[in-house]
């Protein structure tokens, strides 16, 4: 257990409660001005407190906090009690993109920005606890005790919330969302068409990072199917970038290099640009949401979402590349059979699929690079077909996923 002294910047205020309900559910004791600190108390002194009877100083970190006066001198002090960073005494939590400035940036930080909750928690808790185990012997030992018997000790916290914070980008889109809505819902001259609101409500969010709240319901069942299908192509991307990664490091060391059966399926929608073109941009948009609802319903049990525009990946562990073929052959035939006439009439959509299995030592990209020129492959074929993906990746071929799928 460790006493952490939380430094933010009001703006990142929902952050700091985010993170110090986090590390409070994992045994550690917190202080941050939001809940510490009440009409009345002397802010300066009280911030004095927090940094010298702390383990160490958690930054919460972005472009504002590196910007504001009194955030600058929090972590300045945690910094100056250990500039050689020996006992890690100033720890930032980066929370949005930004580029560490100064001092700062010769600091490691601990990165939660653009990550689902669940995994945002974990990085951090990981990193927290590592600071914790690594430092503790350079610390004060009764460290359990400082904030019981210093300037907190008997501290009563009636502004402390009662429930777990929302987790802050949730927040962001949430907001973001209904900005949008009442600004249309506002407008009295009603010029602004449905389809134009759906524009500017997805570019209002395209950019945040990836977001766990398909639970939101959004307004109109077509937006809110397009709303969750973009925040699970944010979902998607992230998860081949970097959590397969660590799936596959897991799958060697369960298996010691031997026997690997993990398979991946990558899927691309065969001529959606021309599908849009020819029946309109939202019957492109019904589609992609149709095909996600067919993929989760066949693959229930297994790690799907979409990684591109118009790509979809599914996850097969303890699957041989034959079961994986199979899958995703009868996913070609479900999609080729269904009914697109709800959509528009002669409306006809196909799949092209790319199959692959873990190799030994193969890195999680090149696993998914070679499935990505498999579904090539089978689009070069005539599409609504499914091609195993090539056995080696040249030395000289890009590593960038978005040079293999859009």
């Amino acid at each position: 257990m460790s006493n952490i002294f939380i430094s933010y910047t009001h703006l990142d205020v929902k952050w700091a409660e985010w993170i110090a309900w986090q590390l409070e559910l994992d045994g550690h004791l917190t202080v941050l001005q939001a809940w510490d600190f009440l009409p009345g108390d002397n802010f300066v002194v009280g911030m004095q407190a927090a940094v010298v009877e702390s383990d160490f100083t958690i930054a919460v970190l972005s472009d504002e906090y590196q910007q504001a006066p009194f955030s600058q001198a929090e972590w300045a002090a945690a910094f100056a009690s250990d500039p050689v960073g020996n006992l890690s005494k100033l720890v930032p939590v980066r929370i949005k993109p930004c580029e560490p400035k100064g001092l700062l940036a010769q600091i490691v930080y601990i990165d939660i920005a653009g990550y689902l909750e669940d995994a945002a928690r974990q990085r951090l808790l990981r990193g927290v606890r590592a600071v914790a185990e690594a430092g503790y012997y350079g610390r004060n030992k009764n460290a359990s005790n400082l904030f019981s018997k210093g300037y907190f000790s008997d501290r009563v916290r009636p502004l402390r919330p009662t429930t777990a914070p929302v987790y802050p980008d949730l927040i962001e889109v949430v907001d973001a969302i209904h900005r949008k809505v009442d600004q249309y819902t506002c407008k009295d001259d009603g010029k602004k068409s449905r389809k134009e609101l759906l524009s500017e409500i997805k570019s209002s969010v395209s950019n945040l990072p990836a977001l766990n709240v398909y639970s939101i319901d959004f307004p109109w069942p077509q937006l809110d199917a397009e709303m969750k299908l973009l925040l699970r192509k944010q979902d998607g991307d992230k998860f081949l970038r970097t959590d397969l990664d660590a799936i596959v490091k897991s799958e060697y060391v369960r298996t010691k290099g031997k026997g690997l059966k993990l398979s991946l399926i990558l899927l691309d929608i065969d001529d959606l640009t021309i599908i849009s073109k020819q029946f309109g941009a939202e019957a492109g948009s019904q589609v992609l949401v149709e095909i996600m609802d067919i993929i989760r319903k066949i693959a229930q049990g297994h790690k799907v979402g979409r990684c591109g525009e118009d790509t979809y990946y599914i996850l097969l562990p303890n699957h041989s590349t034959n079961q994986a073929i199979t899958l995703a052959r009868r996913l070609c035939k479900l999609v080729h059979i269904h009914s697109w006439s709800a959509i528009a009439s002669n409306l006809s959509v196909t799949i092209s699929a790319g199959v692959v299995r873990l190799k030994r030592s193969e890195p999680a990209i090149d696993l998914v690079i070679r499935a990505a020129k498999g579904f090539k492959i089978a689009k070069q074929e005539g599409g609504n077909r499914v091609e195993v993906g090539p056995i080696e990746l040249e030395r000289a071929e890009s590593r960038e996923l978005r040079k293999h799928y859009s």
